[in-house]
């Protein structure tokens, strides 16, 4: 049973509704894909996480939600998280093999809130934990069909099996990436209702 006095998993969902994410939208142009959103606030934040127009999106709406929620590891997560979800994966794999285990990467069915999930192509974020194999999720560049490659930020419902193609046209599941606390880390943890981030104390 979650334990409901934990912070990180108390604070998620609260924290997402206040950043207004979902119902994020792409500007439709005809022939091109991933050009910009419609929100220009939203633009900016993209924009300040390494998106550059043309690009696929996904990877880069969890850097942002982390960077943000997580806000303590800014620099870290700017030096190591990037737009390429294989890219990212590598990169926490590469950091756990040399002992960094700030973040890691869990090839299991053992999902928590705030984790990243992380699919042959496409990223999301554990929004709501059902049951081992599943969660509700937000992502970036997705749709309702839950394809890799839509023009939203969608809440969704997913089925995660590891080796097992997910919804819509996003394929294989591969695992979660996880910020890893410490018995302290939890110990000081708490949620910034003012500027709406985790902190320790």
């Amino acid at each position: 049973m979650p334990d409901i006095t934990n912070p990180l998993l108390t604070s998620f969902n609260p924290f997402l509704s206040s950043k207004g994410f979902r119902g994020q939208m792409e500007r439709i142009v005809k022939g091109a894909e991933n050009v910009g959103f419609v929100d220009a606030s939203f633009q900016a934040m993209m924009k300040s996480v390494g998106w550059k127009g043309g690009e696929a999106w996904c990877m880069y709406f969890c850097k942002l939600v982390y960077m943000q929620f997580y806000s303590f590891d800014r620099e870290f997560l700017a030096k190591h998280f990037n737009g390429s979800t294989g890219g990212t994966l590598q990169n926490v794999i590469n950091l756990n093999a040399k002992g960094d285990k700030r973040y890691i990467f869990i090839p299991e069915n053992t999902p928590q809130v705030a984790d990243i999930i992380s699919m042959q192509g496409h990223v999301a974020l554990v929004k709501e934990i059902i049951d081992n194999t599943h969660v509700k999720t937000i992502e970036g560049n997705t749709n309702l069909k839950g394809d890799r490659e839509g023009q939203g930020v969608e809440e969704l419902k997913r089925t995660l099996v590891v080796g097992k193609a997910s919804t819509g046209s996003s394929k294989v599941f591969k695992g979660y990436i996880r910020r890893n606390f410490s018995e302290d880390e939890l110990s000081r943890l708490y949620f910034d209702e003012t500027e709406k981030t985790l902190k320790f104390r």
